[in-house]
């Protein structure tokens, strides 16, 4: 699997991702730095430009990460339905062989929310401890503030505490999300679902569904997965893949 639909969107959406994170960093240094200067109200208003500035930053990047997506489904539609809604065709992203229609979009959904889910998972580790070490530092913060009556100090910890609990919410409903979409289509495949006993009504209603369910979650929470952690289980997944094409009777 490749990352090819929308790519160059999707390279400004990882650069200006990047930036986010380099500038929401840079707002947790400034106001540690406020903390123990003599300059903290100073400091205090530097610190809270800064975090404006993410904010603006977010916005961008969200912006040209929606365009990628809008050029994702696009690829999507041509491979499944043969649309020919797509400028820039890659056959390397979306490379199942079944007869284009529903069933072909539902077995891309299948494949793409396995990679979605173990790439979430990963991300949601990984910002775990890091995430409750900063809010447990805050929070701390935060308690001394209101006790030595420095509200301004205070009321900027729980600002950056809602940052944090924010995105770390956004990336966990996303990946509950798309592990319950991945569960569904494994359960239908796992009760004998195949090309060819695909033509019933009902599991046609299921399929679209999910399809829907899976976009949905893509464009509501808007977020970015982690190229490196793609790069790291590509092979692996796709060999996967693999191995679910042939257990479950898809095209090879």
């Amino acid at each position: 699997m490749e990352r090819d639909p929308g790519r160059n969107y999707f390279q400004k959406a990882s650069r200006l991702k990047i930036m986010e994170l380099l500038v929401q960093n840079l707002s947790w240094i400034i106001f540690v730095i406020a903390i123990i200067t003599h300059k903290k109200i100073f400091s205090c208003v530097i610190a809270l430009i800064v975090m404006l500035l993410v904010v603006v930053v977010k916005w961008f990047r969200r912006n040209y990460q929606g365009l990628a997506e809008e050029n994702r489904r696009e690829e999507f539609w041509e491979n499944s339905f043969k649309t020919r809604t797509s400028s820039q065709r890659n056959d390397n992203y979306y490379n199942n062989d079944e007869k284009e229609g529903l069933y072909k979009a539902f077995v891309n959904i299948f494949e793409s929310s396995l990679f979605s889910t173990v790439i979430a998972e990963k991300m949601l580790k990984r910002n775990r401890i890091k995430n409750m070490l900063m809010v447990t530092i805050y929070i701390a913060i935060s308690a001394i503030a209101i006790f030595t009556d420095e509200y301004y100090i205070a009321a900027i910890s729980i600002l950056l505490i809602l940052f944090i609990i924010g995105d770390w919410l956004v990336l966990l409903r996303y990946a509950s999300n798309v592990q319950k979409i991945h569960v569904k289509i494994r359960e239908m495949f796992e009760d004998g679902l195949s090309g060819e006993k695909f033509n019933e009504k009902e599991k046609q209603c299921d399929a679209l569904i999910i399809v829907m369910e899976y976009e949905v979650n893509i464009a509501q929470n808007c977020i970015m997965l982690n190229s490196s952690i793609f790069k790291q289980i590509n092979d692996s997944l796709s060999l996967e893949w693999k191995e679910l094409k042939k257990k479950y009777g898809i095209m090879q």
